[in-house]
């Protein structure tokens, strides 16, 4: 009995039809779907043997009837996919306490199949590249290796190496050295003392007459007068934390980001960052924020005012459109 602790009761609205009648259309439809599994995995491997044992004997019957095969592949895979949906909405309606809470339960295993993916993936690439440039070099004379070849193999080394890429930055975050560095430029051993003492205070980027306008201020906040805002300062955080794997715009863009978000927004996200408590869902992918709080107040101010100035030019130039 403890195993159905974590289930909720059965929905109490009844349902539309009998139970016995939910039960027949779902192992009809179930068994339809499976139906046009098979034929799909099966018509795909007799496309896959014909084309190749035809194009090797020069048997033009077997090569039309892959291509006939082929074309027939897309009108399945839409049964295949119709067929599917059905059974599993008889399953929502007959089981639906057991539905959603076993794939809460079993959530982090589904989620781990991406990381599966994704090496299936990158090792797939790598087999390509290897197959192909050994088809393209020992297999054809040198003399006939046009430019065609070599933007083959191009193309399959730009693949191999973005995926390899792609799938090492997801393994490393949030370090770019691991257990050592952060992927800011940050070492964990400097995580602490840039907290008390101040991210900027030893930077060769700040004037000395800057440096001692920001210890007066932050001095005066500290016994209870308003922070003065310093976009300097603040430009000057996200310029060294930030700017390692975010632009303003593009790829990873902090307006897009930050888009819709006023200063509280802002200063929520800042904030968790620079707490970087053991439960936030930042720690897995994002390094923390470090500096003092007024640093902090300073990058929060100057990401707002930036996020202002974009949506001040956009009200502009509607305005000018409209008028």
């Amino acid at each position: 009995m403890l195993a159905f602790a974590n289930f909720p009761p059965p929905d109490p609205i009844p349902l539309p039809a009998p139970v016995w009648l939910f039960k027949l259309l779902h192992a009809a439809m179930l068994s339809l779907h499976f139906v046009v599994v098979q034929w799909v995995l099966g018509w795909l491997v007799i496309g896959v043997l014909w084309n190749l044992w035809g194009r090797s004997r020069s048997h033009p019957f077997m090569v039309a009837g892959s291509t006939r095969i082929a074309a027939s592949l897309p009108i399945l895979m839409t049964y295949l996919i119709n067929f599917g949906i059905p059974p599993l909405l008889f399953t929502q309606v007959l089981y639906g306490n057991f539905l959603y809470t076993s794939s809460v339960l079993i959530g982090a295993w589904w989620l781990g199949i991406v990381g599966l993916v994704t090496l299936a993936y990158l090792a797939l690439s790598s087999v390509c590249t290897v197959a192909g440039v050994y088809l393209l070099t020992s297999k054809r004379n040198a003399l006939g290796f046009g430019t065609g070849a070599a933007l083959a193999i191009a193309a399959l080394a730009y693949l191999t190496i973005g995926s390899t890429e792609m799938l090492r930055e997801m393994l490393r975050k949030p370090y770019v050295i691991g257990q050592y560095m952060f992927s800011n430029g940050v070492r964990k051993s400097a995580y602490a003392g840039f907290n008390q003492n101040g991210y900027l205070a030893a930077t060769l980027w700040v004037k000395p007459q800057e440096r001692a306008r920001w210890a007066a201020g932050d001095q005066a906040a500290a016994k209870g007068a308003p922070l003065v805002p310093e976009p300097a300062r603040g430009e000057l955080m996200f310029r060294g934390q930030c700017m390692a794997c975010h632009a303003w715009d593009g790829y990873w863009g902090m307006r897009t980001f930050l888009k819709d978000r006023d200063r509280q927004g802002v200063s929520n996200i800042a904030n968790v960052l620079h707490a970087y408590r053991e439960d936030s869902p930042y720690r897995a992918f994002m390094p923390p924020l470090v500096g003092t709080q007024p640093e902090v107040e300073a990058l929060i101010d100057y990401l707002t005012s930036q996020i202002s100035a974009k949506k001040a030019r956009s009200t502009q130039t509607i305005t000018k459109e409209l008028l």
